[in-house]
């Protein structure tokens, strides 16, 4: 389990997104940290005898804000998709403040693809009463519920969750899959997060 969690692939996601943050925040606002922060701000000199400790700040903030971005990245890709898929009443005005947000940068809103491929399944006539019983089986929920789109997400989550935990080849293929998503959903999430520090740096 942690030998999957720290793959290779997590690891450049982490740096790659948390670095791509710090660089931003530096180029935004070098000429304040230069002045109060010289020693660290400062552009690498060759003959720099504190490039050392340069590096080693980096990584180590790269690393906390590249966790950091990789978890918020399950929180915007709902925004991309879209609110008219999800009618939750818990924290529905927070839900329509990031949805304003987002759609100022994204005009386009995507359909939920986990509706698309919920409904795909039920629209085919091979798979159908297959999809059907497992959807019982696994999410305990019925062909009649299965038609709103709120259950969709609901009996999706539970098949991902029960995927996670079923077997070893589940959960790697179910990560392999995620991986693509995540890695650009990371870079798009440090880009948006340099968007109010570029506010600050006026």
């Amino acid at each position: 389990m942690i030998k999957d969690s720290l793959s290779v692939d997590t690891i450049l996601e982490i740096f790659v997104s948390g670095g791509l943050f710090i660089i931003g925040v530096w180029y935004l606002n070098r000429t304040f940290l230069a002045e109060y922060f010289p020693g660290i701000a400062a552009t690498v000199e060759a003959d720099d005898k504190l490039v050392g400790n340069k590096i080693v700040i980096f990584l180590v903030l790269a690393l906390f804000f590249g966790i950091l971005i990789t978890h918020l990245v399950d929180i915007v890709i709902p925004f991309i998709i879209g609110s008219k898929e999800y009618s939750s009443k818990r924290y529905k005005r927070a839900k329509k403040v990031g949805f304003l947000f987002i759609r100022l940068f994204s005009w386009i809103e995507e359909p939920d693809p986990r509706v698309v491929a919920v409904q795909r399944y039920l629209d085919s006539s091979s798979r159908r009463e297959w999809f059907l019983r497992m959807v019982q089986d696994w999410t305990m929920t019925n062909s009649e519920a299965i038609r709103e789109k709120d259950e969709m997400v609901k009996a999706h989550q539970h098949i991902v969750v029960r995927l996670r935990v079923l077997s070893d080849g589940s959960r790697k293929a179910l990560k392999e899959a995620y991986d693509q998503v995540s890695f650009s959903g990371s870079i798009f999430v440090a880009l948006l997060l340099l968007i109010p520090v570029s506010f600050v740096s006026f």
